[in-house]
């Protein structure tokens, strides 16, 4: 291990308020460059472009979901790795990803891009089905390169070269689609911007795996650690896909039982109630590298993360409960006021279900993944049910997303008491077998 890399280690474990803040704003440049992406995509297209590209962009939201929870997989694998004797994902994998992200092959993507950008350009009228068919895929193969690098960066605390990662993307998707978009207005033109994105992060982020000295894979134990990510990845899966239908179950069926004008008004109450959420969510993805490292200084690192949760996203839920109305005119206009009295208790929620999203990072560090998962899945199912049989108001509707959180926190928290007495039990019938 470099001098370098093993100060960074050793500086990111001491210090989880820094570590925190890194992944903050590794989020938050994610999330904001999305949105000043996007809202100058709106701006910049027609509207019959703007409809096509935001079609194409829903697509690949749904298909980053497996790799993002690959990313996460492999953040959770590499921890478990490091200073251990069992066996870390192979080297082989690294370099398959150092390979496939070298300059010939972001040239090869960048001139099938330049094909069906060309495609684009002598086809009358903007998206174009097959160029903007293959533009989408070449990106999800862009970001399934990207996200597993930067899970091996993450995995080994390498935090600064992880933001380094995601600012040079986003810089790149930004300038690229600044210069294109005085060549043509066509829904084509963001998404090749998104590739060259991806494309210059693959490059950086191949450039940053290999600055640090990487783990040698035990001698025969390559399969063992593939066949490892496969069933952490099926895990994460599970877990995050209901995890995530938690705080989206209610805005997706509001639109059954709402007006047209009270749905506009409850989804900005619920997208204000997601700021509490991705606040909170550079402290939780540090507690799953740290949390699965097998060292004795990890539950206190995971203590004091908890702590650090609880109180990144408390000024906002404080401005929520004082100041409701303002709080949403500000962040959405006057216009979608209306649910304002609401606010304080759809921002109880998210601050619960984002304590929530610590310990299920902790639960999956720890291998209760599959008890963590059913757990999800289970109150998952209740408040869609919920949500089914009580919906004759608002109030109703943000009272099952607040029941939900409750019961999932608490069932969080029950899982690993519920596991040590369980285990308990077993082993005197154990021994009495013997």
């Amino acid at each position: 291990m470099s001098a370098l890399r093993a100060l960074q280690l050793r500086s990111t474990r001491s210090w989880p308020l820094v570590a925190a803040g890194l992944l903050i704003l590794s989020v938050g440049v994610s999330n904001l460059g999305n949105y000043a992406f996007n809202s100058w995509v709106s701006r910049a297209l027609p509207p019959a472009q703007f409809g096509t590209y935001a079609v194409i962009f829903a697509v690949i939201t749904v298909g980053a979901v497996p790799i993002n929870v690959m990313r996460l997989a492999v953040v959770k694998e590499t921890a478990a790795a490091s200073g251990s004797r069992r066996p870390a994902l192979p080297e082989a994998l690294l370099a398959t990803i150092r390979r496939l992200s070298s300059a010939r092959f972001s040239t090869l993507i960048l001139l099938l891009s330049a094909i069906a950008l060309a495609v684009a350009f002598f086809s009358r009228g903007g998206g174009h089905a097959p160029a903007v068919a293959l533009l989408a895929l070449l990106i999800l193969a862009a970001m399934a390169l990207v996200y597993v690098g930067r899970g091996f960066l993450h995995g080994s605390l390498r935090l600064w070269s992880m933001s380094l990662s995601v600012f040079a993307e986003y810089l790149l998707r930004l300038s690229i689609f600044g210069a294109l978009i005085f060549m043509s207005d066509r829904s084509e033109v963001p998404l090749i911007a998104i590739l060259v994105g991806l494309l210059g992060s693959s490059v950086a982020t191949s450039w940053l795996l290999g600055s640090g000295a990487q783990g040698q894979a035990v001698e025969g134990g390559g399969q063992d650690a593939i066949r490892r990510l496969a069933r952490t990845t099926a895990v994460f899966l599970a877990a995050y896909v209901a995890h995530t239908a938690l705080f989206t179950a209610d805005l997706i069926l509001a639109g059954l039982f709402l007006d047209r004008a009270q749905l506009g008004e409850y989804a900005a109450l619920s997208l204000a109630g997601r700021i509490i959420l991705f606040a909170n969510l550079g402290v939780a993805e540090l507690v799953l590298p740290v949390a699965a490292m097998p060292r004795e200084s990890a539950p206190s690192l995971v203590r004091r993360s908890i702590l650090l949760g609880a109180a990144v996203p408390l000024p906002i839920l404080l401005i929520y409960v004082l100041f409701p109305e303002p709080s949403l005119s500000i962040l959405f206009g006057a216009s979608v006021s209306g649910l304002a009295e609401y606010l304080p208790v759809m921002g109880i929620a998210m601050y619960i279900l984002s304590l929530a999203g610590i310990l299920l990072s902790f639960l999956l560090a720890r291998g209760l993944g599959w008890y963590a998962a059913m757990a999800a899945m289970g109150v998952a199912s209740l408040e869609i049910l919920l949500l089914l049989v009580r919906h004759a108001s608002v109030a109703e509707i943000v009272s099952n997303v607040l029941i939900a959180a409750i019961v999932y926190a608490v069932a969080l928290a029950a899982v690993p008491v519920a596991v040590a007495t369980l285990s308990r039990k077993m082993k005197p019938e154990s021994c009495e077998t013997l």
